[in-house]
């Protein structure tokens, strides 16, 4: 698995973009340019992302099964930080 938090936050910035450069999904993660990139490239590879040359130049896209993905992560990531604020 490839996923830690914050590569789950650009899978999930994507989501919301809906098409974008690297630059774009990383201002939006709150990542670096380069652990987005590496992130997004480990994507493709397993069927969650397309990259495309458009008139906008490399632009990156989730796929049917990268959307879905997102909805888990997203409601994961909102589980996990409920639990976290509890009061112990």
């Amino acid at each position: 698995m490839f996923l830690n938090e914050k590569a789950c936050r650009i899978i999930i910035a994507l989501r919301e973009l809906g098409e974008a450069n690297i630059s774009e999904v990383a201002r939006v993660a709150g990542a670096n340019v380069g652990h987005t990139s590496n992130t997004l490239t480990k994507a493709i590879l397993r069927g969650y992302v397309i990259r495309e040359r458009t008139d906008r130049g490399i632009v990156h896209r989730l796929t049917e099964k990268g959307r879905r993905m997102a909805e888990v992560l997203e409601e994961t990531l909102r589980k996990i930080e409920s639990i976290e604020s509890e009061e112990l």
